[in-house]
């Protein structure tokens, strides 16, 4: 979420520059704030670091090097100027460094619409704003595109933007520095981010289950800084540990660099998803869990009906109903390899677990002419393609008329976590052809020869303030959970080497809540009712 900073900015000139169209001869901003009226785009050499290219596509190439650590916002927000009949409405920007060239330059941070995909919100209006942290003395690129106008009557619009350079001494990590979190569990995981410029020596993280919390407002833990490699040559990173967290929860996070006399401003929100246990739906449309409750995977994008619908086609929900789905794309020039993960699930050793989830064939054109779409379903210990080694099934997709439900099984030799993985292997295409997924489900079952739930004893029920769980046959408890019926967790413990334990429920209002209780050898889901 960007914060809009237009309104604050006091700008030091007014200026309407020829930039170039090519990075090595970039125009060279030279004032720290600044507003540029762009000229036309020219024939130009544009280059994909951050965002997609086409045919056709110009760029308009800018560029600064500051003499101090600090932040940059660049923003084309400018509605009532850039309206589309003289000047550009809708605009994309990316900030590259590196040695000019398509295979030199590392991308820094990038925007499209101020609100991203949010089509529904009045404030939308397809210009672009992006702040990014930077070094002094290092050449920063700033590359404008044209990519939505391409062939249109405003093919070719210059456009309005602001330029504003503050120096600061403790900078945040930046926009795009976070990696996917590592080692989740039920109550712990580790987040991980590439390290500020400046090498503070701790960062701050503030985390809360509450999406909406402002930052600084939630629980602030202090973690010192990391050399973790990141497989970029002299880029190291920061792995945060957080444990006792509310158990199978989601939760927002903010990063600060704390530089001890000083700190920096939180970059964030983020976000992160603790292991769950099956029975497990994900069905893309909750925004409480951000639609997709840590479904991962840039192969994997997410649609509803208004970016890809078409009244000639059969609805494509999966669910049904009115709601989201991810969907992955065929290659008209090779042979597909992308790839999308579920959030870390808690899985019990000896159980048989079994997916469900609804694919259906789609094409872009209502004339289109389907082929086909293939994927591997695979499990793995972590959300990365090196990672699934074990391919559960393969599935190819040739229907276009309707959804089709798919079932994969797996069977877990022990405990532990597990993330299952979709890999979009389709063969090339002459046409783009797009394999929607939806209503993924997660079921698990014990072998009755090796447990039964008569093994679990839960007594009193109904009761009013506390409930005995007791295991028998040299069933050992591993964990009790308690949910309320819209699945929210409401108490969660664990043990070790006992079959006894005692649970205190005067927290919780009367009603019926279903408690799930692990022990070594199964689960056991029964009914309680508190009174």
């Amino acid at each position: 979420m960007k914060k809009l900073l237009l309104a604050t900015m006091l700008f030091a000139g007014i200026f309407s520059s020829s930039a170039q169209g090519t990075c090595g001869t970039a125009t060279a901003i030279t004032l720290a704030s600044t507003t540029i009226t762009t000229p036309a785009f020219p024939t130009s050499t544009y280059i994909a670091g951050c965002l997609a290219t086409k045919t056709g596509i110009r760029a308009l190439w800018y560029k600064y090097t500051p003499t101090s650590n600090g932040e940059i916002t660049l923003s084309s927000n400018f509605p009532t100027f850039n309206t589309g009949t003289t000047y550009s409405n809708d605009t994309r920007v990316q900030v590259l460094t590196g040695t000019c060239g398509a295979t030199g330059m590392t991308c820094i941070n990038y925007n499209d619409d101020i609100n991203g995909s949010a089509e529904t919100d009045p404030a939308h209006n397809y210009l672009s704003e992006v702040t990014f942290q930077v070094s002094a003395g290092k050449t920063y690129y700033i590359e404008w595109d044209n990519y939505w106008n391409v062939g249109g009557a405003s093919a070719n619009f210059g456009f309005k933007f602001s330029f504003a350079f503050t120096a600061q001494t403790c900078i945040r990590p930046g926009e795009l520095d976070f990696y996917l979190p590592s080692s989740a569990t039920e109550d712990a995981i580790g987040l991980v981010w590439k390290n500020a410029i400046g090498a503070p020596a701790n960062y701050d993280i503030d985390w809360s289950t509450d999406f909406a919390a402002a930052e600084g407002t939630g629980t602030i833990v202090s973690v010192p800084a990391g050399s973790l490699a990141t497989g970029t040559t002299g880029v190291t990173a920061t792995q945060g540990d957080l444990s006792g967290l509310p158990a199978n929860s989601n939760f927002r996070y903010f990063v600060r660099s704390d530089c001890g006399a000083t700190q920096s401003g939180w970059q964030g929100p983020n976000y992160a998803y603790l292991a769950v246990p099956a029975p497990y739906e994900l069905t893309f449309d909750d925004v409480a869990k951000n639609y997709r409750d840590g479904f991962v995977g840039s192969g994997f994008s997410l649609f509803d009906t208004d970016a890809v619908g078409s009244t000639t086609q059969a609805p494509i929900y999966g669910d049904g109903d009115a709601g989201s789905f991810v969907a992955t794309t065929t290659s008209t020039t090779a042979a597909a390899n992308k790839w999308g993960y579920t959030r870390a699930l808690a899985l019990t050793g000896g159980s048989t677990v079994t997916l469900t989830f609804k694919t259906r064939l789609w094409v872009a054109s209502p004339t289109g002419t389907p082929e086909s779409a293939s994927i591997n379903v695979t499990v793995g210990g972590d959300q990365s393609s090196t990672a699934q080694t074990t391919i559960l099934s393969s599935i190819t997709e040739t229907d276009s008329s309707q959804y089709n439900t798919q079932t994969v099984t797996f069977s877990p030799t022990s405990d532990g976590i597990y993330y299952f993985g979709f890999n979009n292997n389709s063969a090339q295409t002459t046409a783009v052809n797009f394999l929607l997924m939806d209503s993924l489900i997660v079921t698990a079952a014990m072998s009755t020869k090796a447990f039964s739930s008569s093994d679990i004893v839960v007594s009193p029920n109904p009761t009013k303030d506390v409930v005995n769980v007791k295991g028998l046959n040299e069933n050992n408890l591993k964990t009790i959970d308690i949910t309320d019926l819209n699945g929210r967790t409401v108490a969660h413990s664990t043990y070790e080497n006992v079959s006894d334990a005692q649970i205190s429920l005067a927290s919780l209002n009367t009603g019926v809540y279903m408690i799930k209780i692990t022990t070594d050898k199964g689960v056991s889901t029964q009914k309680l009712i508190k009174q």
